[in-house]
């Protein structure tokens, strides 16, 4: 029994850690599109070579961490949703203290109305389209479960490399309802094709070494294929960018496949990775001036060691300020949700 224990708790380390990695991917992704870029973008220039030293840095920074929210999905696409009506009234409460929340700090710059209060008791409230995407991914996720269970890991081939062909090929490249990933059709396929990793054995033999060895080169592929767009076709490269982008999903499944050979035991880790999710809503309460202050020094003097230090220490600060909020509002809504969830369940249960 102990070694069971153990083992769970060795793979729920290395997720856990997963989980980190990659919301500090998704801030950091944050502070490059909106912070340093603000309203400017990758575009084509009219004359060869206007990039400068700086944006270079932005482009590689952009594609090491444009796979954070794939990474997310594909974690918990393996390790499945289970709705339950605790885990829906946990997601409803954890939206609402942040709408709130959100709401409170924007009236100190900006008048706030009867309606933006009352529109904090929905969840499409929120002004992040992942919250509301992967609201409808944990309704339809029975469903998805249940094809996971009903094929056979031959057929699971397949239907992962269906997936792909979709999201990639004609929702990327095509442009056919998917076009950039942004929505809860790539939260669906990313969760399939975790739930399809959790049975595939054709990657046990890759090891941790050789899973981030393929990030790196996957990598330094799409900054190349960057270039070459930018350059040689004079093209916008935002569109490699994109979550549905054939070489960031793969990327985020070799980085995906890193954690999963990981051998890692903390308790801190859990703990941290836990309260994760409130970062993302932190940022949004304070993104208007957070933003437009990091945009402002980098306009004024580009890269400098002191701009580093600031992005450094607003990042810790944004995932202890997550830390001390999310453990609140555990608290704060332990009761509710508890006994909210009991009551809903003697009505109707939720038991797939």
């Amino acid at each position: 029994m102990k070694g069971t224990t153990d083992r769970i708790y060795t793979r729920d380390s290395n997720m856990e850690l997963a989980r980190i990695v990659a919301m500090s991917m998704i801030l950091i992704w944050h502070f490059v599109l909106l912070g340093l870029q603000g309203e400017d973008r990758f575009l084509a220039k009219d004359s060869f070579g206007e990039l400068q030293v700086d944006q270079y840095v932005q482009i590689a920074v952009s594609i090491i961490c444009i796979c954070g929210v794939n990474l997310f999905v594909l974690i918990s696409g393996y390790y499945r949703i289970k709705l339950r009506w605790k885990s829906l009234l946990n997601y409803y409460c954890l939206c609402l203290f942040y709408n709130l929340l959100i709401v409170g700090v924007s009236s100190v710059y900006e008048t706030v109305g009867l309606h933006s209060v009352l529109s904090c008791f929905l969840i499409s409230r929120t002004n992040n389209w992942f919250f509301k995407a992967y609201f409808i991914l944990m309704l339809v996720s029975p469903v998805l479960n249940a094809a996971l269970d009903a094929f056979s890991l031959r057929q699971l081939r397949m239907i992962a490399l269906i997936i792909l062909m979709l999201t990639c090929l004609t929702g990327w490249m095509l442009r056919n309802g998917n076009e950039d990933g942004y929505n809860c059709m790539q939260l669906m396929a990313m969760y399939l094709f975790g739930g399809y990793l959790s049975k595939e054995t054709c990657f046990d033999r890759i090891d941790a070494k050789l899973a981030i060895c393929c990030f790196g080169i996957i990598c330094l592929l799409s900054y190349l294929i960057a270039m070459i767009v930018y350059y040689l076709m004079g093209k916008e490269i935002t569109t490699l960018l994109h979550y549905n982008y054939f070489l960031i999903v793969i990327e985020s499944i070799c980085l995906f496949l890193f954690f999963l050979k990981l051998s890692v035991k903390s308790r801190i880790v859990n703990k941290i990775a836990s309260t994760v999710v409130g970062c993302m809503f932190v940022q949004e309460a304070i993104g208007r001036p957070l933003y437009s202050f990091i945009h402002s020094y980098f306009m004024r003097d580009g890269f400098t060691a002191e701009l580093f230090l600031y992005l450094a220490l607003i990042f810790i600060a944004i995932f202890i300020l997550a830390f001390v909020l999310e453990t609140v509002r555990k608290a704060l809504f332990r009761g509710i949700v508890d006994i909210g969830s009991e009551k809903l369940e003697s009505i109707v249960s939720l038991h797939f």
